[in-house]
C-alpha cells in the first residue's frame, strides 16, 4: 500500500484507508497466510463485504477491489506472493445492488434554473455585500471544479489580443494525514491532472462577476494583488482562504430557495456547462480542452440531454 499512498491523491488514499479499514482488516482472509490464498478466498471476501454492506453496488466493490489488489501488487513486488490469488475473479453483477437511475434532468441545470439560482446569488451578494455568493457564478461561466475555483488568483485573469482568458494552474485539496485523517485544505501549484492546465476564455457576464468580487472584496479589506487568492473571507479580524466547504451549504440553499424539485450540487453546474457547450455545437476536442478532462470519454460522459425535444420527434419519424 506505501506505492499506491505515494501515487494517489491525499483524498483517494483517504478513501483508500477507510475501505481498507472497513473491509479489508476486519475480513477474515486477513488473518490467513498470504500464500495460502485462493480463488475460494476472493467469494468469501465478497460475502464478507455484502455483509457489511447488503445495498453495495458493483462500482463501490470494484473500489474495494483496487484497494486489495494493490495490497497484493505491494506483497508480490516484496516477493511474498508469486501471483495475485484474486486474478480470475469475476463475481456476476446480479450479486449487487442495482445501478440508481438518475434522471439526466436531474444532474444539469434547466435554463430557468439557471436564471433563478444567478438571481437569488446576486442578492445574496449585495444584501451582504460579499463575494463568496459569486463563486457559484464563476462556476456557472467557466464550468471549473470547486477546487480551482477555491484557487484561483487575480493574477490568472489576463488579456490577450481583444479577449480575456482565465488561467487554471492549480487546485485546491484537503490535506490528509498519513491515517488518512482530515486536516484542512491547502493550494497544490498544479491540477489535478496535465490537463487541468488550460486557458478559459471568459465572457463579458463573467467579466462583470470578477468586477463585483473585486469591489466587495476592497469593501471588506481583503486584498485584490495579482498574486492573492480571489476567494478570501474575514474571520475572527483575519483574512483565510475560502474552501469549497464555503459553497456547499450555500449552493443547496439556493436550490431550495429556486423552488427546485432536486437540489444539484456545484459539480452538476460544471456538468451543465459542458452540456450548454454542447448543445451549441462546439468541437467536442474544444470542450474537453475547457473543461481540463483527461479523456474524451469523460467529457462524452458529462454531456446530458435535459428533456425530449420537438427536433427528436422530427427526427424518429423520419425514420
Amino acid at each position: 500500500m506505501v506505492r499506491r499512498q505515494v501515487n494517489v491523491s491525499p483524498r483517494t488514499w483517504a478513501k483508500d484507508l477507510h475501505l481498507y479499514e472497513t473491509y479489508i482488516r476486519t475480513a477474515p482472509i486477513s488473518e490467513k497466510p498470504l500464500q495460502e490464498l485462493n480463488g475460494q478466498d476472493a467469494y468469501a471476501f465478497l460475502e464478507h463485504c455484502l455483509s457489511i454492506k447488503p445495498d453495495m453496488q458493483y462500482k463501490y466493490w470494484k473500489n474495494i477491489l483496487i484497494t486489495m489488489n494493490q495490497y497484493f501488487i505491494d506483497a508480490m513486488q516484496m516477493g511474498l506472493l508469486p501471483m495475485n490469488p484474486f486474478h480470475s475473479f469475476r463475481p456476476n453483477k446480479d450479486r449487487f445492488a442495482p445501478k440508481k437511475i438518475v434522471k439526466d434532468c436531474d444532474t444539469v441545470f434547466s435554463l430557468e434554473e439557471l436564471e433563478k439560482i444567478t438571481e437569488i446569488a446576486l442578492e445574496d451578494a449585495e444584501a451582504k455585500q460579499s463575494a463568496l455568493p459569486l463563486g457559484i457564478l464563476v462556476i456557472k461561466h467557466l464550468g471549473i471544479r470547486d477546487g480551482e475555483l477555491c484557487a484561483l488568483k487575480w493574477g490568472d485573469i489576463m488579456k490577450i489580443r481583444n479577449f480575456y482568458v482565465i488561467h487554471i494552474q492549480r487546485e485546491m485539496v484537503s490535506c490528509v494525514t498519513p491515517d488518512g485523517r482530515y486536516t484542512g485544505f491547502e493550494v497544490l501549484n498544479h491540477c489535478k491532472t496535465p490537463k487541468g492546465d488550460r486557458l478559459i476564455p471568459i465572457s463579458p457576464k463573467c467579466l462583470e462577476v470578477f468586477s463585483l468580487i473585486k469591489k466587495y472584496n476592497v469593501q471588506k479589506g481583503i486584498p485584490v494583488a495579482p498574486d492573492e487568492l480571489i476567494f478570501q473571507r474575514i474571520r475572527k479580524g483575519q483574512v483565510e482562504l475560502c474552501s469549497p466547504r464555503c459553497f456547499y451549504g450555500r449552493f443547496a440553499r439556493y436550490c431550495r430557495m429556486a423552488g427546485m424539485s432536486v437540489v444539484k450540487s456545484p459539480h452538476d453546474m460544471r456538468r451543465t456547462f459542458v452540456t450548454m457547450l454542447n448543445d451549441a455545437q462546439m468541437n467536442i476536442k474544444k470542450i474537453q480542452q475547457y473543461a481540463g478532462h483527461a479523456s474524451l470519454a469523460q467529457t462524452m460522459d458529462y454531456i446530458k440531454h435535459r428533456d425530449v425535444s420537438d427536433e427528436d420527434f422530427d427526427i424518429l419519424s423520419s425514420l
